[in-house]
């Protein structure tokens, strides 16, 4: 005798996310053209390119959070997207931001929790988070949800953009100021991405006072002068 198994218990079986000929077009450059994709159910990919080569609009679109200009994408039934900054009304309660930051903060863990590594960028922008003490609680932050603080970029010279920009001093002045207060994992790199696509500069303090043959005068973050002798020769 066979008996029929219920469907509600029959393994439902999970559609591949599917992206066929996108295209997306910003300011009038092709930020993407043509983007063929799939992604098996239970697959780890990985998006990597230079900065603007349209990683972040990808994602956008393949979550359904953005419309491509052609092509399409198929999503399977259920889908998450973590974005990349989440939008607070700068009248909102406490209590309100806390609990909109709380789907985020789960989502992470769960990239957490399945092996995949997080990591953060963060822009410096006056006014919003050009003090030391405001970076010191959130790289502690981003360890305690197991994130890694990796750069703190230096805003980019735009247009429209000058009131949010700080002086380069003001970062090399924060990264000091960092340093010791922090634990190594919890301290980014300052970043200047360099115009015209020329590469990321890592800048920072100068703790190097002076060299001489065989030995090099280094200041601590206390600022202690200290002398490193370097091994003999021959």
């Amino acid at each position: 005798m066979r008996t029929a198994l219920p469907a509600s218990s029959t393994p439902a079986r999970v559609a591949p996310l599917v992206a066929r000929g996108i295209t997306r077009v910003l300011d009038g450059r092709a930020v993407l053209s043509e983007v063929d994709l799939v992604v098996p159910p239970g697959a780890r990919v990985g998006l990597i390119g230079e900065n603007g080569a349209g990683k972040s609009t990808l994602l956008r679109i393949l979550a359904g959070a953005d419309e491509p200009d052609g092509g399409r994408v198929d999503r399977p039934a259920r889908l998450g997207w973590l974005p990349q900054e989440v939008p607070f009304d700068s009248g909102m309660p406490a209590a309100s931001i806390l609990d909109a930051a709380e789907a985020p903060l789960r989502a992470l863990e769960r990239l957490v929790d399945h092996g995949i590594p997080v990591m953060n960028q963060a822009v410096l922008l006056r006014g919003v988070n050009d003090r030391a003490e405001t970076l010191e609680a959130l790289f502690r932050g981003l360890i305690r949800a197991r994130v890694r603080p990796y750069y703190l970029l230096q805003s980019d010279p735009v247009r429209g953009t000058g009131h949010l920009r700080t002086p380069l001093a003001t970062g090399i002045d924060i990264m000091e100021r960092l340093q010791g207060r922090l634990t190594g994992i919890a301290l980014p790199k300052f970043i200047v991405d360099t115009p015209n696509g020329m590469g990321k500069v890592p800048v920072g303090p100068n703790y190097v006072l002076s060299h001489a043959p065989g030995e090099t005068l280094l200041r601590t973050f206390r600022n202690e002068v200290v002398t490193y002798v370097d091994p003999p020769t021959g």
